[in-house]
């Protein structure tokens, strides 16, 4: 049977990079319904303002820094069970 060359991603990892992309999403869809509805006169008074579009935005960031070092701290650690390669 051939082993997988990459690990499975833990709990912590999908969780923070599906966050990651539903805020990232929600703030591409913000814009581009701001633009469209300057664009073609819509009335989108609906649609987010600057500080609520600007913690999306950081809320993306942030989840994905954390899926970052969870996926580093996974590699950490099965590289210290590994021997060294010759």
């Amino acid at each position: 049977m051939i082993d997988s060359a990459r690990p499975a991603r833990s709990r912590v990892e999908v969780a923070a990079l599906a966050a990651c992309a539903a805020c990232f999403a929600l703030f591409c869809a913000n814009v581009l319904v701001g633009w469209s509805g300057r664009a073609l006169g819509w009335d989108v008074s609906w649609r987010l303002e600057r500080v609520p579009e600007f913690l999306l935005l950081f809320g993306s960031t942030i989840a994905f820094a954390v899926a970052s070092l969870a996926a580093e701290l996974r590699d950490h650690a099965r590289n210290e069970r590994d021997p060294p390669p010759r």
